[in-house]
């Protein structure tokens, strides 16, 4: 969960080198962008889609979005991980 620790991009590009085919560099790809949804801070594109909500008076409790995406996250991964087995 390197996306969760820092943003999905950032950790896109550290694990990036050790993807040693296209199948690697996909699994990585949905691993930073489907895993950082646990975490709020994890992804550029969350933190200004909830400053957008705040401004147009839409409250979304952080509390609330951690455990949403602690149950979706793992099912994102899981289908995405299959799917691309799939077409192996």
């Amino acid at each position: 969960m390197t996306a969760d620790a820092v943003n999905n991009i950032p950790a896109y590009l550290l694990l990036e080198p050790a993807a040693g085919d296209a199948a690697s560099s996909m699994a990585l790809l949905v691993g930073v962008n489907a895993g950082s949804v646990v975490t709020p801070w994890a992804s550029l594109a969350t933190l200004l889609w909830a400053d957008q909500l705040r401004r147009a008076g839409a409250d979304v409790p952080w509390g609330r979005f951690v455990a949403w995406g602690a149950v979706l996250a793992p099912v994102a991964v899981a289908v995405a991980a299959v799917t691309l087995l799939a077409s192996l």
